[in-house]
């Protein structure tokens, strides 16, 4: 077979030259060679597995209408071109030339239009990363609007056409902070959607899909809310948010979208609260809900796809771990995830898989194949046979066929029944879904004959009611009884089958021609009821439907006149015995009660109405009740004697008079004392008069008496009658207290006059000669400073209180040497001079003019202090001037400087001979670590399956030789990094979930603790995945401190918005890293084992280390390219890397994040210092 392959990829290969690819890197052993799986019976290969000419990346497969598949892809070994290929039905073939990029391209993304035509989005380092589009009309591939549309390097492109065939891109705007930005073609230019960059922050793995109705819908994962999904709609003017942002529970990698027929949205991604698993969401227009149950992948989730089938069926495909990394498909069946084929294909690593469904809803999937070297693979599901049984119903039988899985059956020859039309075949027992046998057959199946009885006409004859319709009813088939009719003033008596009524009719009788019925009737009688409403009884009457009612003799009632008969119970309409009874009836007598007059006598109160009372029913108690000057209202009463109250729930049987009754009123005097002493209240009945108090008493106040109101206008007379609550008012006149000023021997202070309660005016300050005013107190001790807002409630005389302010010294001499120049007041810098070299101590004495001040001295020691003369002692004197700072400072905080400064002589020189000393080594000046800057997630790679640990590569011994390039690396920096690093290393390092019994886990452990790589943000750190050329480059400069430049940068055309460019730009300037041929760095290709040698040989010494000459020699050593022999030999016998199962190398296999983390441990550890901390920290 693969010799077969080779033929045809040769045939591919046709117009295309052979590229030199320039290769720079190398790594570590990977993984051991996997064996082919089985073959799947359910899945089978369009052509056969791993057809490519090369190895691919960014696989996109689409189906156009007519079924046929198209794959686009990078082809990773001929330039990281841009390739598609149509199936024929028979192999894989271009669509045009065999590359439709000519450069390196990224992020290919692909649709298919109505018409069939293909269009395909990517990005190429030839338009710095801009994105462009591609269509094939048909002879060749042209650009649809120009090439490299976007405004600045895009990212993560996703295209999709919507209903009308426009093409629209959704990518990652380095223009706009990384942001999402969509593009569409207008017919003319490329223009934005709504505005660029709307997404709220950096996105990654965007994802955009069209409703039926155009509106566009995207999906992707955004970094500043937690790397969380988020779905958004352009509603035509902005782009809004489908649900809340952040749909996910925890971080949502390769989100995708798709939508129903129905519009709804449904997303799919990696769910990080699902330890990675699979979850899909859809949209039910108020909130995201999870479809089936979430995470219901086998394992963690690689690359992913959703396509919802014609009937509204989800189906995802993934590459899943939980099944050795192969593809898997699964569809939702309504209540459940299910597979469809066996899951896992093609039983091992199944990178970058993507789903499509043909129009049929026929599922393939393609992916990248670890099998053969990363070519591609695509399988169609093929499924198994189905039996199609006919279940013809009582007809003539029809033979069953048996069906290939997707296949179609053939319609037979109509089956035949005695007395019926045939009328098709039904997919269901209860004939409601007509059966299409174009539909794919995808399971037994049993199709059941419908058949056309022929029909005849019941027909219903009334005879005077209601009409009932006629019925259609089948051959041999009964007629349904209907509802009985109606007839006013009859009851219906059942069908008849004659005319003459003689013959009734039994519907369970089969209907064999056309037949009318013929309805019964009897006539109704009705009862005439009459209700005398609490008079005599009147009989009730039976009258014959539209015959008259016999009026009866009018009842009677006691205290009541009969008033006629009414036909409502509300007595608004009366009834006339003319009218025709059709109906039960019920009349109802109508009564007109007595009236009596209730009188009211107020007794000199306010007139009360007189109110007239029907018989029995009661007296209404008047509102308001009656009032009367300087009395109360008692209620009412039977009797002019005032003994018997009434109670008005008493009916009134007759006419009668009630009476008021009255009560004196009392009215409190109260005292209002404005502030003095309490005066009691007095009670006082009406027209009374008040008892003149005693007088109340105020402090500060005199009092100047009683008011009769508050604005004390009006003097109180005790002789007025009292007629009301009174409140009477204390007048009060204020006392006033004299405040004097005692200045203490300062300026003089006029005393003043203040009313009693009232604060004192703060005077001007005095003055005094000599001191500072520190304000005025209240006692001569001088001990309680006054508050002027204070009141003033007898006289008070106020101190003046002083600060002094000299701050100056009266004296200052030493006990050694001589002061100069001599002290005076207006001098405040001395020296003290001629202190011989014998003296090491020297006191000064310092005499304060006012002993109060405070003396501060720096640079020499208190010994004593009396009566503001201090001394201070100056010792350990140093040969030369000695400096005495002192301040003084005054009562009133003003200070003044002095300085002293102590001359000691030097020692007399004697001629010595020095002695002769050993230098002493300098030890290195660690060089500060650079900080690294933040780095960006990692472009997704498929998470391989998991796989044996490499043989283990025991700790190289540490040499004794120098170990690192020292034209590059700052050796002594290095370890003191590293050194840095392992202090302030945790503990243990933060939790990676996916790292635990991994081959590499203490490896990768000790990195993370010394902060040298880091997890993702849902705790994983994903060690088989592969590394990129721009990871390395970030993980090489985090740990090594190089020196500067030395070769001539070349031209990085693809590395200027990178994030790892300051990494690739120091590590190429220093010679460690290459750029291509092309003016390329390619920093997201996955760099090779053979690379990663060639590095490591520019920053270890490798002829220089201790080696094992007996490594090195791989059996595939043969593939080695020659840049990089040297250096995997040498690294091989250095112990830094080791083979693969068989004794292979693998050099040109892509190298995963743990080999590289255990490739550079072992690196370092070459160096006995850096073992020694590592194995120290471990």
């Amino acid at each position: 077979m693969q010799q077969n392959r080779e033929l045809k990829q040769a045939s591919r290969k046709i117009g295309l030259g052979m590229l030199v690819l320039v290769v720079i890197f190398a790594f570590l052993p990977f993984r051991q060679s996997i064996a082919q799986a089985d073959s799947y019976s359910s899945w089978k290969a369009l052509e056969e597995e791993g057809f490519s000419v090369g190895a691919i990346a960014s696989p996109s497969l689409k189906i156009d209408a007519e079924g046929m598949p198209y794959l686009a892809y990078i082809d990773t070994d001929n330039s990281e071109r841009v390739a598609v290929v149509r199936y024929n039905g028979s192999f894989w073939a271009p669509v045009g030339t065999p590359y439709i990029s000519s450069t390196y391209a990224q992020f290919v993304t692909m649709d298919i239009a109505q018409n069939g035509t293909p269009y395909v989005a990517y990005t190429d380092i030839s338009s710095s990363m801009k994105a462009t589009v591609k269509r094939y009309n048909g002879n060749a591939w042209e650009n649809v609007g120009n090439a490299a549309f976007s405004s600045s390097s895009a990212s993560y492109l996703s295209l999709a056409l919507n209903p009308s065939g426009v093409p629209y891109v959704l990518y990652q705007d380095g223009a706009n902070s990384s942001k999402a930005t969509v593009m569409r073609f207008n017919g003319a230019v490329w223009e934005v959607v709504g505005q660029p960059g709307f997404s709220a922050g950096q996105i990654q793995e965007g994802s955009i899909a069209f409703s039926s109705e155009g509106t566009p819908y995207v999906a992707y994962y955004d970094m500043s809310i937690s790397n969380k999904a988020v779905v958004m709609k352009y509603n035509g003017t902005a782009w809004q948010s489908v649900g809340q942002p952040g749909i996910s529970e925890d971080a949502a990698p390769y989100p995708v979208i798709a939508i129903a027929s129905n519009g709804v949205p449904y997303l799919a991604y990696r769910d990080a609260s699902q330890e990675n698993r699979e979850t899909v969401k859809k949209y039910n227009g108020t909130a995201w809900e999870t479809v089936g149950q979430p995470g219901f992948s086998a394992g963690l989730i690689s690359s992913n796809s959703i396509v919802i089938s014609a009937d509204g069926t989800p189906y995802v495909g993934y590459s899943d771990s939980g099944t050795n990394g192969g593809a898997t498909v699964m569809k939702y069946n309504g209540t459940a995830w299910e597979n469809v084929g066996e899951p896992g294909v093609p039983g091992t690593s199944a990178y970058s898989a993507t789903l499509a469904l043909s129009p049929s809803g026929m599922p393939y999937i393609a992916y990248r194949d670890s099998r053969y070297s990363q070519r591609a693979t695509v399988m169609k599901y093929v499924g198994a046979t189905y039996a199609v049984n006919f279940e013809a119903n009582g007809g003539s039988p029809v033979t069953a066929q048996n069906v290939s899985a997707n296949a179609t059956a053939t319609e037979p020859s109509a089956p035949t029944r005695t007395g019926y039309t045939f009328a098709g075949w039904y997919g269901d027992s209860a004939l409601t879904t007509p059966f299409n046998f174009s539909t794919p057959i995808t399971a037994d199946t049993t199709l059941y004959a419908n058949w056309t009885a022929k029909e005849y006409t019941v027909s219903f004859n009334s005879g005077g009611g209601s009409t009932v319709n006629s019925q259609n009813v089948k051959y041999n088939e009964v007629a349904a009884e209907p509802s009985a009719p109606t007839r006013t003033g009859y009851t219906f008596a059942g069908w008849y089958g004659d005319s003459a009524l003689t013959t009734p009719f039994n519907f369970s009788t089969p209907i064999t021609a056309d037949t009318t019925l013929y309805a019964k009737w009897t006539a109704e009688e009705y009862t005439v009821s009459f209700n005398s409403g609490g008079g005599s009884s009147v009989n009730s009457q039976n009258v014959k439907y539209n015959e008259v009612a016999a009026e009866p003799s009018a009842p009677t009632r006691t205290g009541y006149t009969f008033a006629g008969w009414y036909s409502d119970s509300a007595l608004t309409t009366p009834f006339s015995f003319a009218a025709p009874i059709t109906a039960n009836t019920t009349l109802y007598a109508k009564w007109t009660p007595d009236t009596y007059t209730v009188s009211f006598d107020t007794d000199g109160g306010s007139s009360v109405s007189a109110q007239t009372v029907n018989y029995e029913e009661m007296a209404v108690i008047p509102t308001p009740s009656p009032t009367r000057t300087g009395y109360a209202f008692g209620g009412w009463y039977t009797d002019s004697a005032l003994t018997t109250p009434f109670d008005f729930t008493t009916p009134i049987t007759q006419d009668r008079t009630l009476y008021a009754k009255w009560a004196t009123n009392s009215y409190t005097v109260s005292y209002e004392t404005n502030g003095g002493s309490s005066v009691n209240s007095e009670a006082v009945d009406y027209n009374g008069k008040a008892t003149n108090p005693a007088e109340p008493t105020r402090t500060g106040y005199t009092f100047a008496g009683w008011y009769g109101d508050s604005a004390l206008t009006t003097s109180f007379d005790f002789a007025s009658p009292i007629t009301g609550d009174t409140t009477i008012y204390a007048k009060w006149e204020i006392k006033a207290y004299t405040v004097s000023y005692e200045t203490n021997g300062g300026s003089a202070v006029s005393s003043e006059t203040v009313d009693y309660n009232t604060s004192a005016t703060q005077p001007i300050a005095p003055t005094r000669s000599g001191y500072t005013f520190a304000g005025w107190y209240s006692d001569s001790a001088l001990t309680t400073s006054f508050d002027f807002a204070a009141p003033i409630t007898a006289d008070t005389t106020l101190y003046a209180k002083w600060a002094s302010a000299n701050a100056k010294l009266t004296g200052l001499s030493v006990n050694q040497g001589t002061l100069d120049p001599a002290f005076s007041d207006a001098v405040f810098t001395y020296h003290a001079r001629n202190v011989p070299n014998s003296v090491t101590a020297v006191d000064v004495t310092l005499t304060q003019a006012d002993p109060n001040a405070e003396l501060a001295v720096t640079g020499a020691t208190k010994v004593s202090s009396v009566d503001g003369v201090s001394v201070y002692r100056v010792s350990g004197l140093a040969v030369g001037a000695n400096s005495v700072q002192i301040k003084v400072t005054a009562e009133d905080k003003s200070f003044t400087d002095y300085s002293l400064t102590i001359e000691r002589a030097a020692a007399p020189v004697s001629p010595t001979t020095p002695p002769v000393t050993e230098p002493t080594p300098t030890t290195p000046v660690p060089t500060p670590a650079p900080t690294p800057a933040p780095t960006p997630a990692p472009t997704p790679v498929p998470t391989p399956a998991p796989i044996p640990a490499p043989t283990p590569t025991p700790n190289p011994a540490p040499s004794a030789v120098p170990v690192f390039q020292g034209s590059v690396v700052d050796v002594p920096a290095l370890v003191n990094k590293i050194s840095a690093a392992a202090n302030a290393a945790p503990s243990s390092g933060a939790a990676l979930t996916d790292t635990n019994g991994h081959w590499a886990q203490q490896a990768v452990g000790t990195f993370a603790r010394l902060g040298f790589v880091t997890g993702d943000p849902d705790g994983s750190f994903r060690p088989n995945d592969s590394i990129t050329r721009a990871e390395f480059a970030a993980v090489l400069a985090r740990i090594f401190p190089v020196g500067q430049a030395t070769v001539s940068s070349p031209v990085l055309n693809d590395v200027g918005n990178h994030w790892a460019n300051d990494s690739i730009r120091s590590l190429v300037g220093i010679g460690v890293l290459k750029g291509y041929g092309d003016g390329t760095f390619r920093p997201d290709r996955t760099i090779s084992r053979e690379e990663m040698a060639a590095v490591l040989s520019r920053i270890v010494d490798l002829d220089q280390v201790n080696k094992d000459v007996t490594k090195g020699e791989f059996a595939d050593r043969s593939q080695i390219s020659a840049y990089a022999a040297d250096a995997v030999k040498q690294a091989a016998q250095a112990g830094i890397v080791s083979g693969k199962p068989g004794e292979r190398f693998d050099p040109k296999g892509q190298s995963s994040r743990a080999e590289a983390i255990v490739m550079l441990t072992n690196a370092l550890n070459l160096d006995p210092q850096i073992w020694m901390i590592l194995n120290n920290l471990d």
